[in-house]
């Protein structure tokens, strides 16, 4: 059985790009530094947009990911691997504000 809730997390992440101010500006920089800028907005930015999709955490990461993979050039890690790079980067952002916050730091932050 197919899941017909599917998520297109390169869709998604090129709509956010689209619309977020702070990530126009971002993009072509592909600076690695600039991921310390940019996962904060990115998260937040996504974190928006779920609360209008619903979006499971799963999808969010996904889309978190492919946004940052869009911005971001990760020198001499593969293309392949860049997403899993990216994506430990968010777990790890991620993980930090649960733990500081609780898990509904998103909602205290809007």
């Amino acid at each position: 059985m197919e899941n017909e809730n599917v998520v297109d997390h390169e869709a998604i992440a090129s709509q956010i790009i689209a619309d977020a101010k702070d990530l126009k500006g971002a993009v072509g920089s592909k600076k690695m530094g600039d991921i310390n800028t940019l996962l904060p907005i990115v998260v937040k930015a996504v974190e928006a947009k779920s609360l209008a999709s619903s979006m499971s955490s799963e999808d969010k990461k996904g889309v978190a990911v492919a946004i940052l993979s869009k911005l971001v050039k990760v020198p001499g890690i593969p293309d392949e691997l860049k997403p899993l790079v990216i994506g430990r980067l968010v777990d790890g952002a991620i993980a930090v504000a649960n733990k500081l916050f609780g898990k509904k730091w998103f909602q205290k932050a809007s």
